[in-house]
């Protein structure tokens, strides 16, 4: 699966301080949710280990122009991190292509446009990664942790 290579190939944003301190490592996903037409995706966290008390994290993302899950099996969350424009359009630019041709993206015309619309409309990349069963990217404006 094309995917699943494109999410062993990324690479952390080396020096990026974003300045959010998210509540995910070693949280469960108990779910997510898709609202707004696509436009705000919420990931429901729960930490819940014997001898420790329950945790929930939330995790919105606001004004989302793309997202994309793979979600096989129940999902340990390891981190969230943001990547560059430039690193998304390069590793995932002909499945960008392609999933445009088939299903239509929010804001793409071609890659080279696409990128240059993100950054001028202050769109952020962040990858979601996991130990077992989910891999996602969520292109969005904010990103919010409660």
């Amino acid at each position: 699966m094309l995917a699943g290579s494109i999410a062993e190939r990324y690479v952390p944003l080396v020096g990026v301080d974003n300045g959010l301190d998210m509540r995910c490592h070693d949280y469960h996903l108990s779910r997510y949710e898709v609202a707004d037409g696509g436009k705000t995706v919420v990931l429901h966290l729960v930490r819940s280990y014997p001898g420790e008390e329950n945790d929930r994290s939330c995790i919105t993302f606001h004004e989302v122009a793309f997202y994309n899950f793979i979600h096989t099996d129940g999902a340990l969350i390891t981190d969230i991190d943001e990547i560059s424009i430039q690193e998304f359009i390069a590793e995932c630019g002909e499945q960008l292509k392609e999933w445009d041709r088939k299903y239509g993206l929010r804001l793409f015309e071609n890659l080279d446009s696409y990128a240059e619309t993100l950054r001028n409309s202050r769109y952020k990349v962040w990858r979601v990664e996991s130990a077992i069963g989910f891999w996602g990217l969520v292109v969005a404006r904010e990103v919010k942790n409660t």
